[in-house]
């Protein structure tokens, strides 16, 4: 089975870094908000996945050490099983974010969601790693 890593880049205020994707042939999600994401390079340990993912898509540089894992959850994408791991990591707010994939990035107020189009799976990876956070249910999930 192949892995890949998901990123939830949390700033103070609790908005968290969304990417609004293209719409291109061939890509998962076109036309929705998600996460920072992608899969594993042969051999790859995910959590650093996570941090090149979030490098090559914002130019955000974040430490493996300063990332949480929150949950790990399988998916199928284009017939093929993918284990994702999640995590969660607090934003700088130093370093400044460049859309470098997607049609625009820029950090969302989970309150915001229901008046945008999000894929669905993110919202609740979102969810698990406010519960966390917040000192609640440690137990990682899939």
């Amino acid at each position: 089975m192949r892995t890949g890593a998901v990123v939830i880049l949390r700033r103070d205020d609790g908005a968290v870094l969304m990417q609004y994707r293209d719409n291109k042939e061939g890509i998962a999600w076109p036309d929705f908000w998600a996460l920072p994401s992608g899969a594993s390079e042969v051999g790859e340990d995910p959590k650093k996945t996570a941090v090149r993912e979030l490098g090559e898509e914002s130019r955000y540089v974040i430490d493996e050490s300063a990332l949480t894992l929150v949950c790990q959850s399988p998916q199928v994408l284009r017939g093929e099983e993918i284990l994702r791991s999640v995590y969660v990591g607090e934003y700088d707010g130093i370093q400044p974010i460049e859309c470098l994939e997607g049609k625009t990035m820029e950090f969302v107020h989970p309150r915001e969601f229901p008046s945008m189009k999000v894929f669905e799976d993110h919202v609740g990876f979102i969810q698990q790693a406010e519960t966390i956070l917040s000192g609640g249910n440690k137990e990682i999930r899939g």
